[in-house]
């Protein structure tokens, strides 16, 4: 994926830009187990999940937490490689993927990626008004941890 794809072409998610879960799922991840499986070559995912987001919105105005998320994918955007789709998954995580990656580079892939999140100045906002969030992160590698994407997503899920 190219980086002009965003918001282009693709489904995204209205509030992040980043791309849509299913589409991240179905066609994304889809298409690079097959050229993995194809060409022998491995790939990994990884997950950053904020936890406690919902308080924002339980506490404030759901715009106050839509605009942290809007602020926090412009940064992953920005911070990540080109070669990186990301997708907003869930409520409060993001989902990597790391093409060429094996778990020593996803897990500091991940690491790189909660760096961005808490050098975000929308994040000192959020803790600002009362909230503490907090992160994780997991990783799953192909083939090693799984050769179908139930299994990878499972992983990654499980790891953080």
């Amino acid at each position: 994926m190219i980086r002009e794809e965003y918001g282009s072409r693709h489904p995204v998610d209205e509030v992040t830009r980043l791309y849509e879960e299913d589409y991240f799922f179905n066609s994304i991840l889809e298409s690079e187990i097959s050229r993995s499986k194809r060409h022998y070559l491995n790939f990994s995912l990884a997950r950053i999940n904020l936890n406690n987001l919902s308080q924002v919105g339980d506490k404030y105005k759901k715009e106050v937490k839509d605009q942290f998320l809007s602020e926090i994918g412009e940064a992953l955007i920005k911070r990540s490689r080109v070669e990186e789709p990301i997708a907003r998954y869930s409520d409060s995580s993001f989902l990597f993927l790391l093409i060429g990656t094996d778990e020593n580079g996803a897990l500091g892939a991940a690491q790189r990626m909660k760096r961005v999140v808490l050098e975000s100045t929308c994040l000192a906002r959020v803790q600002d008004l009362g909230v503490k969030v907090t992160m994780s992160a997991g990783t799953s590698t192909y083939p090693a941890d799984g050769k179908e994407k139930e299994a990878l997503i499972n992983k990654v899920i499980e790891d953080s």
